[in-house]
């Protein structure tokens, strides 16, 4: 029988508690269809706890200022990526 509600927590065999995150990447066109693809996560899979957020130079919107948008709106952890060639050397 299915319950809607219910929550399982699942242990390994030595007895421990196993956290499982799930994450989905959103690519980060614009602000707007950024935050649209946030709240359709948020809407259809209530699972995710973390969004992954890549760093494409062929988008205006940079993955650090993707991140910092998502978490200043939404309950979400977000992974922002470093390119490297964004590092200068030498640099703290």
């Amino acid at each position: 029988h299915a319950s809607g509600g219910s929550r399982h927590i699942v242990f390994n065999v030595c007895g421990c508690l196993l956290m499982t995150r799930v994450s989905v990447e959103l690519v980060p066109r614009t602000p707007e269809s950024l935050m649209a693809d946030v709240q359709t996560v948020r809407d259809i899979l209530p699972q995710v706890s973390m969004l992954n957020v890549p760093d494409l130079i062929r988008f205006d919107l940079r993955s650090h200022d993707a991140a910092s948008l998502i978490v200043k709106q939404t309950p979400f952890e977000v992974i922002a990526h470093v390119r490297a060639t964004d590092i200068a050397p030498g640099a703290p």
